[in-house]
């Protein structure tokens, strides 16, 4: 490693500057001035403490540059996202679907067919739904082409609507927008009618009684 190999020429320098310190040391012992050999001797001394220095910072840089150079176990791949969970399984209760809506279709017809597509859409789990065309879709297979096109173009109709109005959000949903329809294609007097026969029949039996009396 290029660690080792400066580890190697380190030593050798280190040979080299030993072996000119111990010359520089013979120097000392033969000089016969007292006070230049104290004065040389203490540059020994700080000779010494110099190498001893950088061979430790050599030794320190070698433990870094061999740890850089070292080989590093590649880190683990990232983890798969998780599957996401399998749409739930539609069940439709066809044995519950109610017959189909038709635009001539009476008062009464229409109050027995929301009946019955109010069991068919919850028991079908339709309103547990995440999405509203599905719902729409649902609600649109039970009328005729005719009555899902007056709908669609009925201006409180939007993608967004709920289909029953017990199903958030409840602002005028398609069963709502249904009887609209249906109320403004059934006249007033047609409306009326079966409260007037009522009358009418309580009326003529009331005089009835009196006239027997």
């Amino acid at each position: 490693m290029l660690g080792d190999n400066i580890k190697e020429t380190i030593a050798k320098l280190k040979q080299s500057a030993e072996g000119g310190l111990d010359a520089y040391k013979e120097c000392i012992l033969a000089e016969t001035d007292r006070k230049e050999h104290t004065k040389r001797k203490e540059r020994a001394k700080e000779l010494e403490l110099v190498l001893a220095e950088s061979l430790e910072s050599a030794a320190t840089a070698i433990a870094v540059i061999n740890a850089a150079l070292r080989p590093r176990t590649p880190p683990p791949p990232p983890a798969l996202p998780a599957a996401a969970p399998p749409p739930p399984i539609r069940t439709m209760m066809d044995s519950l679907k109610p017959p189909t809506l038709c635009p001539d279709s009476s008062l009464y017809d229409l109050k027995q067919w929301k009946r019955k597509f109010d069991t068919y859409f919850h028991r079908s789990g339709c309103h547990l739904w995440a999405k509203h065309e599905d719902k729409h879709n649902a609600f649109f297979g039970c009328i005729e082409p005719a009555l899902e096109t007056r709908i669609l173009r009925h201006e409180g109709y939007n993608a967004m609507r709920s289909v029953l109005p017990s199903d958030p959000p409840n602002n005028n949903s398609l069963i709502k927008i249904l009887d609209a329809i249906f109320l403004s294609n059934t006249p007033l007097f047609t409306r009326c009618s079966g409260v007037v026969v009522v009358v009418v029949v309580f009326y003529f039996r009331k005089n009835c009684t009196r006239t027997s009396k």
